[in-house]
């Protein structure tokens, strides 16, 4: 994955010009991440958003008990962060940990401010994007509440079909509210319908 890639992601919310692209990309440093290693841990303060060029990321919190509660996946090409801590200046009640060994492009709170004073498109990109973003997140809720399992797995790899070669098993039964075992006997089942 190239910085082209990133360049298509953002005009996908408006056209910009060759030095309004130079200018965004100066802002970036590239950071790499280990297998298991955390993007932002619970507690941290995030004062920054991330596009990964390369891996894989969950977003989780611990509940009451002490297990994971996976909220989201993202890959190549999607933003991360953590919103409420950026926003709310507080720390971070979640944990965005990359799942496979990779690479991300890292904007600071502070030179994004930077970058919306200078060049204001940018502003109404990010804006788009959180919208999307929000829009992501209400789709989650929505058929966490009114999907069953099976079709919460059938629809997460109709938008996802790497996950199955790039997640656990166990991730993935977390993700749709399963345990790995239903999860066995759910794609055993989905298998043999197909």
């Amino acid at each position: 994955m190239s910085l082209e890639s990133l360049r298509q992601n953002i005009s996908k919310y408006a056209q910009i010009t060759d030095n309004q692209w130079q200018d965004f990309i100066d802002y970036f440093s590239l950071k790499r991440i280990k297998k298991k290693d955390f993007l932002i841990a619970f507690g941290q303060h995030c004062q920054f958003e991330a596009y990964i060029l390369k891996g894989c990321f969950r977003s989780y919190f611990l509940d009451a008990h002490g297990k994971d509660v996976i909220l989201s996946f993202a890959f190549e090409d999607w933003w991360q962060g953590d919103m409420a801590s950026q926003l709310n200046h507080m720390p971070s009640q979640m944990n965005i940990q990359a799942l496979e060994d990779s690479e991300v492009l890292i904007i600071s709170s502070q030179d994004k401010e930077l970058l919306f004073e200078k060049h204001p498109v940018f502003e109404r990109i990010f804006r788009l994007m959180i919208m999307r973003h929000l829009v992501s997140y209400q789709d989650r809720l929505y058929k966490i509440y009114s999907y069953s399992a099976q079709e919460r797995y059938h629809d997460l790899l109709l938008k996802h079909p790497q996950v199955l070669q790039r997640i656990s098993q166990k991730h993935i039964a977390n993700y749709i509210g399963v345990t790995p075992e239903f999860l066995s006997k759910m794609r055993k089942s989905f298998l043999n319908l197909h």
